[in-house]
């Protein structure tokens, strides 16, 4: 009789675990109350049962801020992995392999809220055939404006100019509104120091969070004759941390 119920106790275990495979908590309380029983046959699998669904939990709460974090390029994506990554920190789970990461993570997040200094590389530049600026050996700079702040690169000639220059310093602090905006100036051999044509934002971008990440990505300007120019940033202050692979042990 005692067998019996035995088996019967632990196949309740065994049927919760497989038929809800994601609620971590309660097939974990289920097997530890049948490891309260002295008579327990089963303990070396109940345990094994808890620890990989510890493992299990851990893992899925951690994949679920990874999983934010490979879209983090606006605020609120960002502010996603925030609270993701908050939750796990925060989580019941029993174990946290990944503190570290994440902690690592929501400390890039926090330094978002000082008010700071951020530079930007402008790496290149791509004019297709059929822009405004598309001549034989075009000459170009490229102008930079966050928040009414603008710094201008060198000149450089070619229709895949490399630039590699750093730019700013520009203000900027999480949750303030902001503007951003690109300016590509053609030089005009003929008038020294005067530019033969633009391509240009026709206006500012606004955003009132997180205007700071059009710093670092390539930004398309469209030109008057409807080409997109490609402007290459790079910053790395503002890409989120990458967030290492789940480590199993």
């Amino acid at each position: 009789m005692e067998n019996d119920k035995d088996e019967f106790d632990w196949k309740v275990v065994v049927d919760f675990e497989q038929k809800y495979p994601n609620s971590f908590q309660e097939a974990i309380e289920k097997a530890k109350t049948y490891l309260a029983n002295s008579t327990a046959k089963h303990k070396k699998e109940a345990e094994a049962l808890v620890t990989r669904t510890e493992n299990r939990w851990d893992r899925a709460m951690y994949e679920q801020v990874c999983k934010a974090n490979r879209t983090s390029t606006n605020a609120d994506s960002v502010e996603s992995t925030q609270r993701k990554a908050t939750a796990y920190i925060n989580g019941t789970q029993p174990r946290k392999r990944m503190t570290g990461a994440v902690k690592k993570w929501l400390e890039w997040f926090d330094g978002l809220q000082k008010d700071d200094a951020y530079k930007v590389i402008v790496r290149s530049l791509k004019i297709p055939a059929g822009s405004n600026l598309y001549e034989s050996n075009p000459c170009c700079r490229v102008q930079v404006t966050v928040n009414g702040r603008d710094f201008k690169t060198n000149y450089q000639y070619g229709k895949n100019p490399v630039y590699k220059q750093e730019l700013g310093p520009y203000r900027f602090k999480w949750g303030e509104k902001g503007t951003f905006s690109i300016r590509i100036e053609e030089w005009d051999a003929d008038i020294p120091f005067q530019y033969d044509d633009v391509a240009e934002f026709p206006r500012p971008e606004t955003d009132d969070r997180f205007i700071i990440s059009r710093l670092n990505g390539p930004v398309a300007v469209r030109d008057r004759n409807g080409k997109d120019v490609i402007v290459y940033l790079e910053c790395d202050d503002v890409k989120p941390p990458v967030l290492a692979p789940y480590k199993e042990k």
